[in-house]
């Protein structure tokens, strides 16, 4: 796996609890998220999907 996506992943995985369990957060979702930020992660989930569809074909 490209080093980029380990970096990505790791940033990812504390999100799960935020959005998962919001009365353990420091607000609900919609306050913690705004449009830009929503749109780097999905941007990048986006990236680690197809080059685990690339992978998978090979």
């Amino acid at each position: 796996m490209p080093s980029r996506f380990y970096i990505f992943l790791r940033q990812l995985t504390p999100e799960f609890v935020t959005t998962r369990y919001p009365d353990a957060a420091y607000g609900t979702p919609y306050e913690l998220y705004d449009e830009d930020i929503v749109n780097e992660i999905l941007n990048n989930s986006k990236g680690v999907l197809k080059w685990i569809e690339s992978q998978i074909e090979m």
